[in-house]
């Protein structure tokens, strides 16, 4: 696997992303797990952390603090009484119930593709109001398009 960078502690993480907060500032970071697959490429892209701010809604995506003390970014599947239930792009199964206090950032824009998105835009939109909907046919839908892609590349080759 590719090693993408510098390797810190949750507390050493933490400490910066809340200096980044302290001075206003959203934080940057590339993505590297491939939990937040398709909408996130691990390497390509990035997420601007921010404290966060108003109610957690679902679809929305959220770092928290794991009982381990790890830090996961994930968008959240189900707000319920009990806690908040987070689940990755590339994942069938939730995690929680997580505490809202153990929320510890916000992810409001991400550089995707090398474009900057932001919650306001049709992709966006898509995995957070259609993908968040469809966890037990994704690997499915994920395995029909690979498919579709094949068949109908060899029609939009370019040759040089």
């Amino acid at each position: 696997m590719k090693d993408f960078g510098v390797k810190l502690s949750s507390g050493e993480f933490l400490d910066i992303m809340n200096s980044y907060f302290d001075a206003g500032e959203e934080m940057p970071l590339t993505v590297t797990g491939i939990s937040m697959y398709p909408f996130l490429v691990p390497g390509r892209d990035s997420v601007f952390l921010e404290k966060p701010r108003g109610k957690v809604k679902k679809g929305g995506i959220y770092m928290f603090l794991r009982p381990d003390g790890s830090c996961v970014l994930h968008r959240v599947r189900k707000i319920k009484d009990e806690g908040i239930y987070f689940i990755g792009d590339n994942q069938s199964r939730s995690e929680g119930p997580v505490k809202e206090e153990d929320i510890i950032a916000l992810c409001g824009k991400v550089k995707r593709n090398g474009k900057i998105i932001t919650e306001k835009n049709a992709v966006w939109k898509f995995f957070q109001y259609v993908w968040i909907n469809v966890v037990p046919v994704r690997f499915k839908l994920l395995r029909a398009g690979r498919k579709i892609k094949r068949i109908f590349q060899p029609f939009f080759k370019v040759e040089k």
